[in-house]
């Protein structure tokens, strides 16, 4: 969630967000969950499994081809979910669900990886399915990318391409010789199949760590000048699922606190409809809330890891988030019945401790899970919307001034 509209050539960012890719399918799905906020804020604090997860993520396989400085998942056992268990997750589901990650390791080293989202999409029923990669496979992207959108032409597809850096820089980041250039390629091939498929966004997604805080204006602006239809910039944390408990990787408040405000800079001189106007202000609150955790308070809001969204592992265990790895249950040992799963004994359990503990960390994904639940978000949202407008009403043209003037 919380894609940040950047530059796109061919066909345009705005457009993408402002047509049936936005109001016909964003808007709904997180209305669906707005609509069930009070129930879920219930069931947050009761334990109870009555509300299905609206937003998925699941990670199909544990193997990595990288060696990032800031993840270590690639020293686990490569685990993938087999289509059996994809094919049956939805089992019991009330509802489609609103959003889906499908997520690794790297998703694009599997052979099969279409069908198993083709079943994901089918047992799940998401508006929004996005994929993470790092683009070290241009063709297998093409290939399983172009079949899924044809596939499923009534789904918004978003898949984002990782860079962290420039050229060396990110080579050295990811830990992969020329892995730049293949993502770049891989960002190529992508932009050629969106103009021609509307239901595919297609972005480039950025780990702000303290190994690039520094440089990233400038990195923003070089990745930016690629063409994305998005760019997301998601700060570096500890997290069970990728191994990186021990590792010292979060930047300082202060230069991230720099290096989100220009990318704001740069996104807010964009012209955008205004569905992707309130996505780029939910984006700043994150910024917001992030900035505050990095100094050492929390985020600011109630977690509802477990109680609206839930992580499954290439294993088929199911985690009320990533982050602290906190166990709902196995889904073999519930038949792979997810409705039964939810309303167990553990998955309460869990959810009553995430409540009582104020559990608080920028796991994006959650953030904005969170953040839509979160009945201040309207409010904030409002006032920065009338910031945005008392700026572009000081930088009106005045008769007789130029724009050096202004």
């Amino acid at each position: 969630m919380g894609q940040i509209l950047a530059r796109s050539e061919g066909t345009s960012a705005a457009a993408k967000w402002s047509g049936i890719d936005g109001a016909s399918y964003y808007t709904p799905g997180v209305l669906d969950l707005v609509r069930n906020a009070p129930l879920y804020h219930l069931q947050r604090q009761l334990g109870t499994g009555w509300c299905l997860p609206w937003a998925f993520t699941v990670s199909v396989l544990s193997g990595c081809n990288a060696r990032c400085r800031t993840c270590h998942i690639h020293r686990l056992p490569d685990r993938r979910l087999s289509l059996e268990a994809c094919a049956r997750l939805g089992r019991g589901l009330r509802r489609p669900a609103g959003w889906l990650t499908v997520s690794g390791g790297e998703p694009f080293l599997r052979d099969d990886l279409a069908a198993v989202v083709e079943r994901l999409v089918e047992g799940l029923g998401p508006r929004l399915i996005n994929i993470p990669t790092n683009g070290s496979f241009p063709e297998a992207v093409q290939r399983v990318v172009g079949q899924l959108v044809h596939r499923f032409p009534r789904r918004q597809f978003i898949v984002n391409v990782s860079l962290d850096g420039v050229g060396d820089e990110h080579d050295a980041l990811r830990g992969l010789p020329g892995s730049y250039d293949r993502a770049c390629e891989t960002l190529a091939v992508l932009r050629a199949l969106a103009e021609r498929r509307p239901n595919l966004v297609v972005g480039i997604h950025s780990v702000i760590s303290r190994f690039n805080v520094e440089r990233f204006p400038a990195i923003c602006d070089a990745l930016l000048a690629l063409g994305p239809d998005s760019l997301v910039a998601e700060v570096a944390e500890n997290r069970a699922e990728l191994v990186n408990e021990t590792l010292a990787i979060a930047p300082d408040p202060e230069p991230f606190a720099r290096a989100v405000a220009h990318l704001e800079r740069r996104t807010r001189r964009r012209t955008a409809p205004r569905l992707a106007r309130l996505v780029r202000w939910l984006r700043r609150t994150y910024h917001d809330d992030v900035l505050r955790w990095l100094e050492g308070g929390s985020m600011g809001r109630s977690c509802f890891a477990g109680t609206a969204s839930c992580h499954v592992m290439p294993d088929g265990t199911v985690l009320a988030c990533g982050v602290r790895g906190a166990v709902l249950g196995q889904l073999e040992a519930f038949d792979y019945d997810l409705a039964a799963l939810w309303r167990g004994p553990q998955a309460r359990r869990v959810r009553r401790q995430i409540a009582a503990e104020r559990c608080s960390c920028p796991l994006a994904n959650q953030a904005y899970v969170n953040a839509a639940l979160d009945p201040r978000t309207p409010l904030r949202l409002l006032r920065l919307g009338l910031a945005d407008r008392w700026r572009e009403w000081q930088r009106r043209p005045v008769p007789g001034t130029t724009e050096r003037d202004r």
